[in-house]
């Protein structure tokens, strides 16, 4: 299910392989109010090729292919030796892939699960076999050394806070009060780490579901309270322009331990299947 960290590290194997290779994201573009296929080349909005889409190349600077359809980047131009990326593509069966890199809980690595609606899992754990490397993400935790997962290349993994940033991108500190919105997998992890890791007096939390589009009659009510507004960065680019000048949002960023390791694991199966 969602809020396990697969953008994130999207973000982070793009920025990588960006540096070898031509590299473009695969995304379906969840929730996005337009539904044409699109690429983001940093002219549309969140709004038009969805929130993650959007974060996704304004931290590496890499095309995002958004379309449901997800095989019918084979149409477009590629430039030769191109990777790509499909974010959140375990179960999309219709485009071959040469590598499956699967991101799972600490609470999964530990104690397994059960498939949806009785437990948080899409299929049951005896798909891992499918996978060729899996990543732990212990998130805001300490991150733990770990064995391999079901005879798989398993590494681990957790979230770094960056800081809060305003709609230039520049970084402030000194933040002491404020309120907090947000419309993520999980909103109370958000509350925690603004709160408890960060020192912020948050006055206020209202949050939504996964994906919800906040109302301009909304913001208007929560900017109007004389406190700095801090929401995630996912929830900050789906918000109209002309409210996130007066916002900041939270940037995490994805920490994988034995990260050189992890990415010559990926050059190696890369170079096999070329």
């Amino acid at each position: 299910m969602g809020g396990t960290g697969k953008s994130p590290l999207v973000i982070k194997i793009a920025k990588y392989l960006k540096k070898t290779h031509p590299v473009t994201v695969l995304s379906r573009g969840y929730k996005r109010k337009f539904k044409t296929p699109c690429i983001t080349d940093g002219h549309l909005s969140a709004y038009e090729c969805g929130d993650e889409p959007f974060m996704i190349y304004k931290n590496t600077g890499v095309r995002v292919y958004v379309n449901k359809k997800r095989e019918d980047v084979l149409s477009l131009n590629l430039l030769p030796d191109t990777v790509l990326i499909l974010d959140d593509g375990f179960q999309y069966y219709r485009l071959h892939r040469d590598i499956d890199i699967v991101i799972m809980s600490e609470k999964l690595y530990k104690h397994k699960g059960y498939v949806f609606p009785f437990g948080m899992l899409r299929e049951p754990v005896s798909h891992i076999k499918r996978a060729h490397i899996v990543i732990v993400n212990f998130r805001f935790c300490n991150i733990q050394n770990v064995t391999d997962f079901m005879g798989k290349k398993t590494f681990s993994a957790g979230y770094k806070i960056d800081g809060l940033f305003d709609f230039k991108d520049n970084k402030i500190d000194g933040i002491k009060k404020a309120i907090l919105i947000s419309a993520i997998a999980k909103n109370r992890e958000f509350l925690n780490v603004v709160r408890d890791k960060m020192g912020i007096d948050v006055k206020k939390h209202i949050f939504y579901r996964d994906h919800s589009y906040f109302s301009e009659k909304f913001l208007e009510h929560i900017l109007k309270e004389n406190l700095p507004v801090i929401t995630t960065e996912k929830d900050f680019y789906r918000i109209p322009e002309k409210y996130r000048k007066s916002m900041l949002y939270l940037k995490i960023s994805l920490q994988i331990r034995k990260e050189n390791d992890f990415f010559k694991t990926l050059d190696n199966i890369l170079n096999r299947q070329s």
